[in-house]
């Protein structure tokens, strides 16, 4: 039939509506884009700050992850994270440590 396996399960929710939400959009001249163009990633921009995020930049994506958590999304309008963010390339780099905290981490591709 195959393995079992029991591991722990935690399942984190919000009540409220979705705008309640701490909700950023990350876009950054100062940092290059991989794989699309920096037309469609200020075309995500605009759409999203349209819709209700908030834009931030490199630094500011930095002090938004660093202080929240569960509950909270940040959309990559670039297809790249800055150096901020993903600081190091282990359990420590910041942008894991908020996903460890329940953080949502959207890309755009």
């Amino acid at each position: 039939m195959g393995n079992v396996s029991i591991t722990e399960y935690v399942s984190t929710f919000r009540t409220g509506s979705y705008s309640e939400q701490l909700r950023v959009m990350y876009y950054d001249t100062r940092y290059p884009v991989a794989w699309i163009s920096r037309a469609e990633a200020l075309i995500y921009k605009n759409f999203l700050v349209a819709n209700g995020f908030t834009a931030v930049d490199a630094d500011e994506l930095k002090t938004f992850m660093q202080a929240n958590g569960a509950g909270s999304v940040a959309v990559m309008a670039q297809d790249v994270a800055p150096d901020t963010v993903a600081n190091d390339q282990s359990s420590n780099a910041i942008i894991r440590k908020y996903l460890d905290a329940g953080g949502t981490v959207v890309w755009m591709q």
